[in-house]
């Protein structure tokens, strides 16, 4: 005797180009207005000590920074130093963007590259070894990161922007507000996917540029801002011409269905110059532009049939819709969660799902 056990879920999925798709504007999403910012020197006497120099960056992004309270000996005098350092190395591109007049170059690089050379001779010395060899990623955030707090969760962050599943927990337990203040209001919007245009170098084979996605809601029960989904695509290879890319964000209840289904109330996106921390090298970059952030709406299908049945076999149709470009079909075992099941895209109205 044979038992047939089938549950389907079909889902009308307008391909990137469906004029469903609605957009929330990113603050300077093309990088076209910069910020110009004061470098910082210390005084001794009629010397001047400068630590670092002026230097831009794209308005309305944050950046890391370090916090320095350092005495250093200067022409025999001992200076106490006490600044905000500014972990990043940043241009603008002008060169064959994709929109507007500017993109934004974001570089790996050492402290001694963004200190003065002669600051960083004088406070080398004191400076944690450890801080001094490591070769960070420029990070550039929709929200302002608390260097400190974020510092136990970044490797495993850097290392692992390609897995969803540990992205969407890392933060457990910890309330987001204390590492990351602000972000992109969503309101009613809920994000499906962000695009835009790339340009990476790698410094060394293996490493690679990354854009990630984290949408937080707060929690009135646990009082904690939490993780409500998460986007990520490192996998952007070295090109010299400008590329498109998509990162699609995936609501938390999708990737653990133990997890409530919530809607994201703020979205962070992360932009990262290098996301490879075992391969991390001085000298790679990655150049953004045009960035886009869409929430993608789906009529429901209209006139489902099932034609034929048998133990491994399904044939599906429905009444086609011209405005649709193509359907994603989802299946699995009955109750299974959405973005957990067997995935097909169709461009026709009709399906045949096999191996069941």
């Amino acid at each position: 005797m044979k038992k047939i056990l089938i549950a389907l879920m079909v889902l009308a999925l307008a391909f990137p180009m469906n004029i469903r798709a609605q957009e929330l504007p990113i603050p300077n999403a093309s990088f076209e207005q910069w910020s110009n910012h004061s470098g910082y020197s210390v005084s001794v006497f009629i010397f001047t000590l400068p630590i670092y120099n002026a230097f831009s960056s794209p308005s309305q992004w944050n950046y890391l920074t370090y916090p320095v309270n350092e005495t250093v000996s200067y022409s025999g005098l001992n200076v106490n130093v006490n600044t905000d350092l500014p972990l990043l190395k940043v241009s603008n591109v002008t060169d064959s963007v994709t929109d507007g007049n500017t993109a934004v170059k974001l570089q790996t690089f050492l402290v001694a590259d963004i200190m003065t050379s002669t600051a960083y001779s004088l406070a080398s010395g004191s400076i944690d070894p450890t801080m001094i060899s490591t070769i960070y990623p420029t990070v550039l955030s929709t929200g302002e990161v608390d260097l400190m707090a974020f510092m136990p969760y970044m490797n495993t962050v850097l290392d692992n922007m390609n897995n969803i599943p540990l992205l969407a927990s890392m933060f457990d337990g910890e309330d987001l507000d204390t590492i990351v203040s602000g972000g992109i209001a969503l309101g009613s919007f809920q994000p499906t996917r962000l695009t835009g245009s790339y340009k990476y170098h790698s410094a060394v084979a293996g490493d690679n540029g990354g854009v990630a996605l984290i949408g937080t809601r707060y929690n009135n029960a646990t009082h904690r801002r939490e993780v409500a989904g998460v986007g990520c695509n490192v996998a952007l290879t070295d090109t010299d011409a400008f590329t498109s890319f998509t990162v699609n964000y995936v609501p938390r209840h999708l990737i653990n269905p133990t997890y409530p289904e919530v809607d994201a109330d703020t979205l962070i996106v992360l932009l990262v110059s290098s996301a490879n921390n075992n391969n991390r090298q001085q000298g790679s970059y990655l150049v953004l532009d045009d960035l886009h952030l869409w929430q993608d709406t789906c009529a429901s299908i209209q006139g489902l049939d099932t034609l034929s049945v048998d133990a491994m076999y399904a044939y599906l149709a429905w009444q086609a819709d011209s405005s649709v470009q193509g359907y994603e079909v989802e299946y699995g075992l009955q109750g299974f969660a959405l973005g957990t099941g067997i995935n097909s895209q169709v461009t026709d109205a009709y399906v045949a799902l096999m191996s069941l």
